[in-house]
């Protein structure tokens, strides 16, 4: 059994990849702005913006999983937001970084969330693969930070896998839940100019990929999370 600690937790994939995690018999524990327990899950308190963490949280930890983050799609763009979206993945990391130092804790495994948005929007048809380079506009801009943030976890020695990740179809939150009222009631039209591409990954398997990078000694570096075929 190994035990796992995941940053934003309580959100739509955290919540599925721990689903799987606990299934497999493995102990899970989230940080979060509140202690408690949830579902056989223990919450440590953290607040990442005034760089406090409970250290405890990191006792006996093998692996960590880091998903949190300002939602991309939660706010409108203002200056100051977008600030808090770069800031929010950033700093999470290096007080998740500089946790595991301060308190000697040596894990296994670092699984890191990014975006296919690390390649820019409009593709031209163009079907991305990990050795493209990222693009030039401002999400492009969030999963290069995202990922360089990553970087001080692999030189200290810490087999890091990123999981650039493209939009996740879940009943339970996302596009999908959004969209679906809409076209149930014949409301439903095309999106964009109806041409772009649309590069979607199911959560069961998105949370399966996480499981499957977290132990698999193969998994180094960035993978694309989505499905095979372009949409």
């Amino acid at each position: 059994m190994a035990k796992i600690l995941i940053s934003g937790g309580s959100g739509m994939i955290g919540r599925a990849v721990s689903e799987l995690l606990l299934k497999g018999g493995h102990e899970v524990r989230w940080l979060s702005r509140g202690e408690g327990n949830s579902h056989g899950i223990r919450k440590f308190r953290w607040d990442p913006e005034n760089n406090t963490i409970d250290a405890r949280a990191f006792d006996g930890v093998n692996h960590l999983i880091h998903l949190a983050g300002a939602g991309i799609a939660d706010h409108r763009w203002t200056a100051a937001y977008k600030k808090k979206i770069i800031q929010s993945r950033i700093k999470s990391a290096e007080l998740l970084f500089n946790t595991l130092v301060r308190n000697g804790v040596k894990i296994d495994s670092l699984v890191g969330a990014s975006a296919v948005g690390f390649y820019g929007a409009g593709s031209g048809g163009h079907v991305y693969t990990e050795s493209d380079p990222p693009g030039t506009d401002f999400l492009a801009t969030v999963c290069v930070e995202w990922e360089n943030s990553y970087q001080s976890f692999s030189e200290a020695g810490i087999r890091v896998a990123v999981i650039r990740t493209g939009i996740v179809l879940s009943q339970h939150g996302g596009a999908y839940k959004k969209l679906k009222p809409l076209f149930s009631k014949g409301l439903g039209a095309v999106v964009g100019n109806g041409n772009q591409a649309f590069p979607w990954i199911h959560i069961h398997d998105l949370a399966a990929l996480y499981c499957e990078a977290l132990f698999s000694e193969n998994y180094r570096g960035a993978y694309n999370a989505t499905a095979a075929e372009q949409v």
